[in-house]
Parts: C-alpha cells; structure tokens; sequence
C-alpha cells in the first residue's frame, strides 16, 4: 500500500515539473515572438522616416501641379504609417513633442502644397518646410543608431531622445545666426494682416475652455478687459490669471502656480518646451532670442523669423519652470498686436 502511494506520488511530482517546463517553454515562445513584432514595427517606423525625408526633398524641388500634389499626399501617407508604428510602440501611452510632429506635419505640407500652387505661400512657410526637412534628415540618422533588439518602451524612450536631441541642435543653430540692425526700418509696407484681424470672435465659455489647461476654472471669475489694446476674457481663480482673446480666443497673458511634482529640466528642455507651447498656441515659427534663468525658472523671449531677418516687434515673453517643464507666466501681447504676413528686405547690417 505504501508502496502505491509513493509511486502516485512520483507520478504527480513529474506531472508537474513537465507542465512548468511547458509553461517556461511557451513563455519563451511568445516573448520571442513578441520581441521580433516590436523590432519590425520599430524597423517599418525607420523605413517610413527614411522615406518622408526623400519625399520633402523631391516636394521642395517639384514645379509641376500634379507633381507637387502627388508628393505631398505621398508625405502624408508615409508619415500616418510612421505615427501608426509609434503608437503600436508607445505601450506605455506617453505623449511627447514627437507626436505634434507626426500628427500636424502631414496636413501642413497638404496645405503648403495647395498655396504653392495658388500662388500664396509665403517665405515663411518655405522656410519651415526647409527646416522641416533638415530635422527629419537629422532624426532619421539618429533613429538609424538605434538597436531594434529591445522592449517596445525602451525604443519609445530612445525615439523621444533623439527627436529632443535633433530639435534642440536645430533650434540653437538658429539662434546662432548673427542679430540683424532694427527690424522696422527693414519692413516694407506692404501688410496682410495679423493673427486678430478677421478672427472671429469667442464666448466666454470657450474662453474658459482655453483657461481650463492653465488653472483650475470651477470657481474662477470672468472679466471682460482691454488689456493694451486688446480685447479679452480675463479668467482668474486663486493666484492664478489667463486672459483670453475675444477674437480668435488666443492666449494674451498667462500668470500661473507651478505644480508639486519636480522633474528638473535643463535651459534647452525649458526652451523646447516654450517652442512646442508656443507652435501649439498660435500655429506659428518662432525663434528664441534670449534667455536668462534661476534655480527655478528660465525667462526666454521669442520672435519670428523672416528668411533671416528677425522679426523683433512679434515679441513674446515667455518664463518655464525648471522644476516641473510647466508655462509659469506669458506675455504675448506685442505679438498678437504686430505679427502680420510681413514682405521683409535682405537685412540690413550696422559696422
């Protein structure tokens, strides 16, 4: 009888180290398998990069109409495939800097490329396309260091690295460029409006819809301000202030409290993070000119640029948290009042 039991025993033991060795097995089996996924999706998002920089080459280049409309809708494509293999490879559901660039990049160049043809794209728009295309030359040869062999989190990380590396190579290389003599005596008169001219006007729902990124807008009170010529919607809740555009519903001013939760950024992390705020806000290139910081914050001033003068009445001002990467405080409101579709000289240089 004992002998029987013991025997069952042995049975069962064994039963069971065969089905953990199955187990092991096929978890092996699927990690495998789901590693060579994530390198080919990493692999196709390379391949998609690789071609929208060829792509904004032959665009930039392209005269004929159906050419140039072929090529920008190809650029399109290639950049949703390059944004659907980022998504599959972004488990961890972080959203960066990259995913303006692969969201908005497309339906930029469709655009430009319909105004190309009318006749009615402007120098500024030429010139972001051309350093559209620098970035992605320089991304994609980032991106081509990168060992596919990894987790799909791993490769999101290295992806975002490369793309803030290439961003911020490009961005002070500009503000690199030599400081042109007074813009205003360089400007033509010729003048196509400015961002409040024809914008239609917002309530003050929307205008707390705008706010409610900044402070918290349950209890906040509503104002409606002149505020240096500009008429807005002055949103305003506990030490906090955002004033809101009554035509086009833009950030005029922004006076906020920074958060709890500290990352430590750098001066180019903080100047990236006013550039993405700033494109995001009014869909326009700016240049940062100059910056001063603290412990805790860092103050840059922007402008726009035209070929290579520096445009210097769209001045916005501009102070990031170097503890938390947030928009602490805005002044836009030379910006808003001067910014226009300017015609702008060769510039013109003091001794």
């Amino acid at each position: 009888m004992k002998k029987e039991i013991l025997v069952k025993i042995i049975c069962l033991a064994a039963a069971l180290v065969i089905i953990s060795v199955a187990t092991v097995f096929v978890s092996d089996v699927g990690n495998h398998d789901t590693s060579d996924t994530v390198s080919r999706v990493f692999i196709d998002f390379s391949r998609s990069l690789s071609n929208v920089n060829d792509l904004l080459s032959s665009f930039l280049n392209a005269e004929e109409i159906s050419e140039i409309r072929a090529i920008a809708q190809k650029f399109s494509e290639e950049l949703k495939k390059a944004r659907q293999d980022y998504n599959l490879l972004n488990v961890s559901g972080k959203k960066g800097t990259i995913d303006s660039f692969l969201n908005l990049s497309g339906d930029y160049v469709v655009s430009y490329a319909e105004e190309k043809i009318s006749g009615t794209a402007s120098a500024e728009q030429k010139a972001k396309l051309e350093k559209m295309k620098r970035f992605t030359g320089r991304f994609y040869e980032e991106i081509s260091k990168i060992d596919a062999n990894q987790s799909s989190a791993e490769l999101t990380e290295k992806i975002r690295e490369s793309y803030q590396k290439v961003n911020g190579e490009i961005s002070r290389e500009e503000t690199a460029l030599p400081v042109t003599s007074k813009v205003e005596d360089t400007l033509e008169t010729e003048d196509n409006g400015n961002l409040l001219n024809n914008a239609k006007e917002v309530n003050h729902e929307t205008a707390l819809q705008m706010a409610a990124s900044f402070i918290k807008t349950e209890n906040a009170e509503v104002r409606s301000e002149m505020k240096n010529g500009i008429d807005v919607f002055c949103i305003i809740g506990s030490g906090e202030e955002v004033s809101v555009s009554k035509k086009g519903g833009y950030i005029v001013s922004l006076i906020r409290n920074d958060t709890e939760e500290i990352k430590n950024f750098d001066n180019e992390q903080c100047v990236q993070k006013a550039k993405d705020f700033l494109a995001e806000a009014f869909k326009v290139l700016t240049v940062a000119r100059y910056l001063e910081n603290d412990n805790e914050t860092c103050y840059i001033v922007f402008t726009t640029k035209n070929g290579a003068t520096f445009c210097n009445p769209d001045k916005i001002e501009i102070t990031v948290s170097k503890l938390s990467g947030e928009i602490l405080k805005l002044n836009a409101t030379e910006f808003l009042l001067n910014y226009r579709n300017r015609t702008v000289t060769a510039p013109k240089y003091s001794e």
